[in-house]
C-alpha cells in the first residue's frame, strides 16, 4: 500500500513539473506600454509580448477615454498562424485574466497575411479569379459598379472563412471575430503575384489581376452568449460553406 501512495505521488508530482515546464516555455512579458502613442486618447495601454530568437509577438490591450477597449496585434515571426497559435493563447490567456476578451470591442490585426506565412491569403486570391465584382473593378475602373476594393476583400475573406484557425482559437475565450474593414488592398497581376505557381496554369493566357492581401485588418469581436452559439460556430469551421 505504501509503495502505492509512493507512485502515487510520485506521478502526480511528475505530471505537475511537466505541466510548469509547459507553461515555462512561453513566457508572456506585461507592461504598460508608455512608448505607444495616441495617450492624449487612451486612458490605458498594456503590452503583452512573447519575444523568442526571430519571433515576436505583440499584444496590446487599449482602453480609450471614449470608453472602448479594444486589441492591437503586431507579429514579427516567420511561421505559419498555425505554429503560432500557442503563443497567442499564451498572451491571451494573461489578457482573460485581467479583463474578459468580450469586453473588448475589435482587434486591430495589421496586415492580414504576413509575408512569410499567405495561408489566410491564399483563399481570397483564388476566390478573386472568379468574383464578378473584383473583376469588373480592376477591368472598368473607375466606371466599376464598386470603387474601393476594400469592401470586396472583406466579402472574400469572410465567405472564404480564410482565419478559421483564428476563430478556433478564440472559441476558447468564449468568441468569434468577423473581418469588419480593411485599409490599402494588395493585388498584382497573376504571374506576377506569390500564387502564379497555383494558379497561373488554368490563367497564364489571359495573366488577369487578383487580390491577396491588405496593410490594416480590423476584426469585429463577438461574444459567443449560448453553447448554441458556440456549436454553430464549431460546426460552421468544421465545414465552411
Amino acid at each position: 500500500m505504501i509503495t502505492n501512495y509512493l507512485k502515487y505521488y510520485f506521478l502526480a508530482f511528475v505530471f505537475t513539473f511537466s505541466i510548469s515546464v509547459v507553461k515555462a516555455e512561453i513566457p508572456v512579458a506585461e507592461y504598460l506600454d508608455q512608448e505607444s502613442g495616441s495617450w492624449a486618447h487612451k486612458i490605458s495601454d498594456y503590452a503583452y509580448v512573447f519575444e523568442r530568437n526571430d519571433c515576436k509577438i505583440k499584444w496590446n490591450a487599449i482602453k480609450n477615454k471614449t470608453g472602448d477597449s479594444y486589441l492591437r496585434v503586431r507579429r514579427n515571426c516567420p511561421y505559419k498562424f498555425i505554429d503560432q497559435i500557442k503563443l497567442h493563447r499564451a498572451i491571451l490567456n494573461k489578457i482573460d485574466s485581467k479583463t474578459p476578451i468580450h469586453s473588448y470591442k475589435y482587434i486591430t490585426w495589421g496586415m492580414f497575411c504576413d509575408e512569410s506565412n499567405l495561408d489566410w491569403c491564399k483563399p481570397i486570391a483564388e476566390l478573386s479569379l472568379q468574383s464578378e465584382d473584383y473583376i469588373d473593378y480592376w477591368k472598368n475602373y473607375p466606371n466599376s459598379r464598386i470603387n474601393n476594393p476594400n469592401s470586396i476583400f472583406v466579402k472574400l475573406a469572410n465567405s472564404s472563412q480564410s482565419y478559421s484557425s483564428f476563430n478556433k482559437l478564440l472559441l476558447e475565450f468564449g468568441v468569434k471575430v468577423k473581418l469588419e474593414s480593411v485599409e490599402k488592398v494588395f493585388s498584382s497581376k497573376l504571374n506576377s503575384s506569390p500564387f502564379s505557381s497555383e494558379f497561373g496554369d488554368k490563367h497564364s493566357t489571359n495573366n488577369p489581376r487578383i487580390m491577396y492581401n491588405v496593410g490594416m485588418a480590423v476584426f469585429e469581436i463577438i461574444q459567443l452568449v449560448t453553447n448554441r452559439d458556440t456549436h454553430q460556430l464549431i460546426d460552421t469551421l468544421a465545414d465552411p460553406r
